[in-house]
């Protein structure tokens, strides 16, 4: 493995702290359904236990996956590129591509890089990217750059320093960091749509 190979799944691998916090968390909870599970199989007969039992299934799935979602999306977007054969491209690609948004996202000459994203896009299979934003009680807590390809799966490119809305004075700075990564892509692929959610 080269060290531009290395640099480059070490920048679009997932956060440590989501791996190392979210997955024993995501197993904890999943052994605790598991256990309801359990125990609602001792005794079938009473309704109750049967809703205890779907309950607890329905938990153990959605806790499961979310545990090693951040395994599946890395090793998904590996798949991908060998797939496609673009992995050995993309490599090469990324030792030249120029630093945007706080390093939150590198753009090379024919694809896309999302930092802790698993993010690896070639430009030409982007049809549409947006921006969205993430509330919490009319409260905007957080806000993503997002990416659908032609066969219509969402790629998150990276996470955006905007806490204001777009259109504030205040915010000029983060208008100007958005509008050039925005520039840039259109500059690679000028038939990306551009848009919100």
């Amino acid at each position: 493995m080269t060290n531009t190979e290395k640099e480059m799944l070490h920048y679009v691998r997932s956060s440590l702290l989501e791996r190392l916090l979210l997955t024993p968390f995501g197993i904890g909870i999943s052994v605790f359904f598991l256990y309801l599970a359990s125990m609602a199989l001792r005794d079938l007969s009473n309704a109750s236990n049967i809703v205890c039992l779907i309950f607890a299934l329905l938990g153990l799935l959605l806790f499961g996956s979310a545990a090693f979602a951040p395994f599946t999306m890395y090793r998904a977007m590996i798949k991908f590129l060998k797939r496609n054969n673009i992995y050995d491209e993309a490599i090469s690609d990324f030792s030249t591509a120029a630093s945007f948004s706080n390093d939150s996202i590198r753009l090379g000459n024919k694809f896309v890089f999302g930092k802790k994203c698993c993010t690896v896009l070639r430009y030409t299979d982007i049809c549409r990217v947006y921006q969205y934003i993430r509330k919490v009680n009319f409260i905007e807590r957080n806000r993503w750059l997002k990416a659908v390809d032609k066969d219509g799966e969402t790629w998150t490119l990276c996470k955006l320093d905007i806490h204001l809305p777009l259109n504030t004075k205040n915010n000029t700075i983060a208008d100007k960091q958005l509008l050039d990564i925005l520039n840039f892509l259109l500059y690679k692929n000028n038939s990306i749509a551009i848009g919100y959610k």
